[in-house]
């Protein structure tokens, strides 16, 4: 690869397009990266199990060492409707959150490359290059372009038009407690620990995760928990998604936007069903917010020079808890593919591929077996 450098866009600043953009970067290619919201992104409050692929990534690209990120817990306990523990599992697992890996990610990508209030208007390709046009009048051209925007990509909608996302008739209601912010007896159940509580047709489940400041000290981290709850297709659906400015969303309602009502008569569905910890939980949180499950998979990852990685090919249902190992496991991948095959881009992207597809469909498989096992009592796959 000495003197095969590409140029390199990438649509996307989240998680998945720093990972990708890290690794193409140090691997000597000029990446530039479009971010369409016009700042930083913010915290979306959301946990992240550290899979083993994240670790290596930190490792290999020398991030952080993973103990100043991630609040470790050693059980996965399960609980019944009065809190009685009836079942311990022991079982390390490392616990971070989305906003602690971007704001490491972003640190290690160079700010000049990194480019706020781009949203992609429209892509074309000729002559092996694919020239990209922003809404706000910018044109580029690179010789491959990598869609890195999550579940409701521009980029594939443009060159995979026919590939949808689906519904899959349920959504995690999710939120966020500061650890002071609960009864001392509470959080003495849960710290340490991953915590389930089932229900017919519906579960919930909560961890530590790093404070707002990314903080992992007793005393500073944070609760996140989801909660997954069967809601109608059709109009159920398009109201609750509907947020307090009247705008319908199709990825999440986020914290502070969903409609007062609707966070109301969750909490008193709560106070009615759920185990003391989990009642304590949620009347604690002060913004709840809504995240749709959707299931999607493509069947090429790539056209010509434009490829798809993470939510864009493959938004695999949240029970995976691999959705951003997944996105990891697309970019240094890619990354490897074409310092193998320098000459050849070609080459590079189909040997790069398959493996990918096969991680995909396996991880959404696998999601909807279990989704629809805990919300509809069927592993069927749809």
């Amino acid at each position: 690869m000495a003197d095969k450098k590409l140029k390199i866009g990438i649509i996307g600043g989240s998680l998945g397009g720093l990972f990708t953009g890290i690794a193409l970067q140090k691997s000597g290619h000029q990446v530039t990266i479009y971010e369409k919201t016009g700042e930083k992104l913010k915290d979306r409050g959301a946990g992240v199990v550290l899979q083993q692929e994240l670790i290596d990534f930190f490792q290999e690209y020398q991030i952080n060492r993973i103990e100043n990120i991630n609040v470790p817990i050693y059980q996965r306990v399960y609980v019944d409707r009065n809190g009685r523990q009836t079942r311990v599992d022991n079982s390390k697992q490392q616990m971070t959150a989305w906003g602690t890996l971007f704001h490491e990610l972003i640190k290690n990508f160079p700010a000049s490359q990194y480019n706020y209030g781009h949203s992609l208007k429209n892509l074309s390709q000729a002559n092996n290059q694919v020239s990209v046009e922003f809404d706000n009048g910018k044109v580029e051209t690179f010789d491959l372009l990598i869609g890195a925007d999550g579940t409701n990509s521009t980029v594939r909608k443009i060159v995979f038009p026919e590939i949808l996302l689906r519904y899959a008739g349920y959504v995690g209601w999710r939120g966020i407690v500061h650890e002071t912010e609960l009864p001392t007896d509470v959080l003495n159940e849960l710290i340490d620990r991953f915590t389930f509580y089932s229900m017919p047709n519906s579960h919930i489940l909560c961890y530590l995760i790093p404070g707002n400041d990314d903080e992992v000290s007793p005393g500073s981290r944070r609760i996140n928990w989801v909660w997954y709850w069967n809601v109608n297709k059709g109009q159920d659906i398009d109201d609750l998604l509907t947020d307090i400015n009247g705008i319908k969303r199709s990825g999440f309602v986020p914290e502070g936007l969903v409609m007062p009502e609707y966070i109301k008569a969750q909490k008193e569905i709560a106070d009615e069903v759920m185990p003391p910890i989990f009642k304590e939980l949620i009347r604690a949180t002060k913004n709840p917010f809504i995240q749709p499950v959707n299931d999607l998979a493509v069947t090429k990852m790539y056209s010509n020079r434009v490829v798809l990685i993470g939510d864009a090919a493959f938004t695999p249902r949240p029970h995976t808890a691999a959705s951003t190992a997944k996105a990891v496991a697309n970019g240094i991948n890619l990354s490897q593919s074409l310092k193998d095959f320098p000459d050849d881009i070609e080459q590079a992207l189909a040997f790069w591929e398959q493996p990918q597809l096969d991680m995909g469909n396996y991880l959404k498989n696998r999601g909807v077996a279990l989704g629809n096992q805990s919300q509809f009592g069927t592993s069927l796959r749809t």
